[in-house]
């Protein structure tokens, strides 16, 4: 997570755009299970705040449910074909 773009030296391309859409602090929480890597959730905040500890609790509750949700219809499908 990086809470403040105003004090971060690296990826200046992506920080530079980002400040542009008027996000000041961004978050990229792993989607994966034990089989699998099924992606990256990113996250934008426009508050120059950032994340608080409570919030990246929530928010990687909220990846961890979508996680299964997707492992779950993954697993589903490939049931259906076999």
């Amino acid at each position: 997570m990086i809470s403040c773009f105003e004090r971060e030296s690296r990826f200046t391309f992506v920080v530079d755009l980002m400040k542009k859409w008027g996000i000041h602090a961004r978050g990229a929480l792993p989607l994966t299970t034990v089989h699998r890597r099924l992606g990256v959730l990113l996250l934008g905040n426009d508050e120059a705040k950032g994340y608080s500890p409570e919030d990246i609790c929530f928010l990687s509750l909220a990846a961890d449910q979508r996680v299964s949700a997707i492992d779950y219809e993954v697993n589903f499908r490939a049931s259906q074909v076999a």
